[in-house]
């Protein structure tokens, strides 16, 4: 059969872009190399998040837009979550996410800066509502004044005392999956996508929501277990020929990679010569960093909640309201240190925050178990490292049709990132597809 699209990857992005080509009457096959959809999303067990799943969420607007167009509301399955705890040189800060809310706790507690936090909040605002506004004139030049500088620089700009400066750098290496050397941009739309709305959010329900919306229409279906590995353009069929490695094959009009692609694109470049510069740039960006992520079970009842350690391995401890399993531990990490050194980092952590003995390991997910269940190499969290070269390079993806006809690329990180980049990205798929939300 000839598909008007195939959709590599059947995460979220895979889903939900999916989703609205069906109720635009498309053909659509989404393919997934497991036997079950979701990809970062999905949850380990019921209650237990493999991925995602402390989000930001700047516009509902958007989002809402997406669930009326399918049919369901997503109002319920959101939970509000803009509190969290640092800890940094063994003192606890509670802090919200919420730019203005954030703004007056510091100026509490550093009123020594109250210049430079009202300078470096007002600026963050401004960015704020410029980056989802889907002004991208105004996002451009914002891109091109902090894309140069690296975060703890542009930090330095607005302020002296070095505690809070440490401080305000809390969302970095644990979410984001940058350093101080990462791109200032980077910085900004993490600060600015959590600073506008942070939630838990029921991801078993909305993926599931989303399968029953491929596979009971007409137009839609997934073929779970099928794993590309190659593309070929066929001039005598005049489609894309997508296989994996049992020999089957499947044909479609259009290709669209909602997971890592790079391996596939690699090889179909070399084999068909397409000699394009800024398609050799795309490939040659550097993979982001992976993450440990451990699950414990403790003997006490836990309200949902995240502690941010700062320090010499930043850390995520996040507490779940399931019986199995209550808490889990990530670290964000390029490997510095060994699976058992990160596991006895994390159960030490977990002692000292509920002053427990009884700590229970419940399972562990590595890089490379990230790399098995998902496509992406490596493991990789967030696609690509933060740096100043790859973040221009991002950028050139959303054009990704403009150097091979008919290809496109959703999910990744461009001006912004996780779960709300996702929808980013989809959205300025459409608009080449010439259909509107």
């Amino acid at each position: 059969m000839l598909y008007d699209y195939i959709i590599v990857g059947a995460g979220l992005a895979g889903l939900l872009a999916g989703s609205i080509l069906i109720e635009e009457e498309k053909r659509v096959l989404i393919i997934d190399k497991n036997q079950v959809v979701g990809g970062y999303l999905r949850d380990l067990m019921p209650g237990v998040p493999f991925g995602a799943h402390h989000i930001g969420i700047p516009n509902l607007k958007i989002l809402n837009q997406f669930c009326d167009k399918l049919g369901f509301s997503i109002e319920n399955h959101l939970k509000n979550a803009d509190m969290v705890s640092i800890v940094l040189h063994n003192k606890k800060i509670t802090l919200s996410l919420k730019l203005l809310e954030e703004k007056q706790q510091l100026m509490e507690l550093f009123p020594e800066e109250a210049k430079g936090i009202c300078n470096y909040f007002e600026y963050l605002s401004r960015f704020s509502e410029v980056l989802y506004a889907e002004d991208e004139k105004a996002v451009k030049k914002y891109f091109l004044e902090l894309v140069n500088i690296t975060f703890n620089d542009f930090l330095h700009r607005f302020f002296d005392n070095q505690e809070l400066i440490e401080l305000l750098s809390f969302l970095g290496p644990s979410y984001g999956g940058v350093n101080e050397e990462a791109s200032a941009f980077t910085f900004a739309s993490l600060i600015a996508t959590y600073g506008s709305g942070a939630y838990y959010l029921d991801t078993d329900w909305l993926i599931e929501q989303l399968e029953g919306h491929v596979n009971n229409s007409k137009w839609g279906r997934i073929e779970y277990g099928f794993e590309a590995r190659t593309m070929h353009f066929s001039e005598e069929k005049a489609c894309y020929e997508i296989r994996d490695d049992k020999r089957r094959v499947l044909f479609a009009k259009k290709v669209v990679f909602a997971s890592y692609f790079g391996t596939i694109l690699k090889e179909y470049c070399e084999t068909s010569k397409n000699q394009n510069n800024a398609l050799k740039k795309i490939l040659g960006m550097e993979i982001g960093p992976s993450a440990f992520r451990f699950y414990f079970k403790i003997d006490q009842k836990v309200n949902r909640h995240e502690w941010i350690y700062m320090g010499e391995n930043p850390a995520i401890v996040s507490t779940l309201e399931q019986d199995a399993c209550n808490v889990m531990v990530t670290f964000v990490s390029v490997a510095k240190k060994t699976q058992e050194e990160y596991e006895t980092i994390a159960q030490t952590l977990v002692e000292q925050i509920f002053n427990v003995r009884n700590v229970k390991l419940i399972m562990t997910s590595t890089p490379n178990h990230k790399m098995q269940i998902t496509n992406n190499k490596c493991g990789a969290v967030f696609g690509w490292k933060r740096n100043k070269v790859n973040n221009l390079t991002t950028n050139l993806i959303y054009n990704m049709h403009q150097y091979i006809n008919n290809v496109y690329v959703v999910g990744n990180w461009g001006a912004t990132f996780g779960f709300f980049g996702v929808l980013y990205t989809i959205v300025k798929f459409l608009k080449f597809q010439n259909i509107e939300l």
